[in-house]
């Protein structure tokens, strides 16, 4: 566990400059980026929404379960929630390379 915890800076910058390059290339509305940054933010949210259901069903699937505290549900629920928002944002916009197809 003390491996996996002295990485996660770096996990977390290396996200941070995902991140940032995909906010980056969506604000100069560069019409070859938009498609594949779509799909890859659509991957990412829904990927990561059922990565997280399907870990919580884990742990009620059989009888030995941490318990949850309250603020824990309500900061899971948040998260798939915003996850979730994300996805069909993403997902219902319509054909993106004609709407950006100003420049």
């Amino acid at each position: 566990m003390g491996a996996y915890a002295s990485g996660l800076p770096f996990i977390f910058l290396v996200f941070a400059l995902i991140y940032i390059a995909s906010a980056w290339k969506l604000w100069n509305l560069d019409k070859f980026w938009v498609s594949i940054i779509r799909w890859a933010m659509m991957f990412q949210s829904g990927a990561v929404v059922l990565k997280t259901l399907l870990a919580l069903s884990a742990r009620y699937v059989g009888a030995a379960e941490a318990p949850l505290s309250d603020e824990m549900k309500f900061a899971l629920i948040i998260f798939i929630i915003w996850n979730s928002v994300v996805f069909f944002c993403f997902f219902c916009f319509p054909n993106p390379e004609e709407a950006y197809d100003t420049n």
